[in-house]
């Protein structure tokens, strides 16, 4: 993965090993690590990206929700990047 977006999930993943996270986020954060790979693997198959999503919208609320506004933010960037509204490479 060495486009914007594996950039900025490995430095969300960065930025959340600095919180204390509940396991829920650990799991959610996981899981998007490893549909990212997937959908840059493959771009054509489009469960990848729409379940990467998903899991990027799960990971922002429960960031919202447990007031780790930093990684909030950062995660809806990301959703920003992977919905289309940002650029991948």
């Amino acid at each position: 993965m060495a486009t914007k977006l594996a950039h900025e999930i490995a430095e969300l993943a960065s930025e959340a090993r600095r919180r204390h996270m509940n396991q829920n986020m650990v799991r959610e954060l996981t899981i998007i690590m490893g549909y990212a790979h997937m959908a840059e693997v493959h771009p054509l198959e489009t469960f990848y990206s729409a379940a990467l999503r998903k899991h990027l919208r799960a990971l922002t609320d429960l960031a919202c929700v447990h007031g780790h506004e930093d990684l909030c933010e950062h995660a809806q960037r990301i959703v920003h990047i992977v919905t289309g509204n940002g650029d991948l490479r």
